[in-house]
């Protein structure tokens, strides 16, 4: 659980620890008029940055993450600093 936040171009979630928030196959991100939306697989908004939310998964290396393609493992890596958090299904605001 934690803050969404986008810091330097990196959608982080932050608590205790500050993570690097790698999403699942499917979900977007959406820009419009300045506010930030997380779109899951069904185009529903789940989240905005700057929401308290819940979340399951867990801390991962990144590289070697079958469910991440190759590409996007590199850009994570050369663009975000971790520790990464792997996003899983459950996806709620706190508040």
């Amino acid at each position: 659980m934690g803050q969404l936040k986008l810091v330097d171009g990196c959608l982080r979630i932050a608590s205790d620890t500050s993570y690097a928030s790698v999403w699942p196959p499917g979900y977007t991100l959406t820009f419009a008029s300045g506010v930030v939306e997380i779109v899951d697989v069904r185009g529903r908004g789940v989240a905005y940055v700057g929401d308290e939310i819940y979340v399951d998964g867990g801390e991962t290396p990144v590289r070697g993450i079958p469910a991440i393609a190759e590409t996007m493992q590199e850009e994570m890596l050369a663009r975000c600093e971790g520790p990464y958090w792997f996003v899983g299904n459950v996806v709620r605001r706190v508040r």
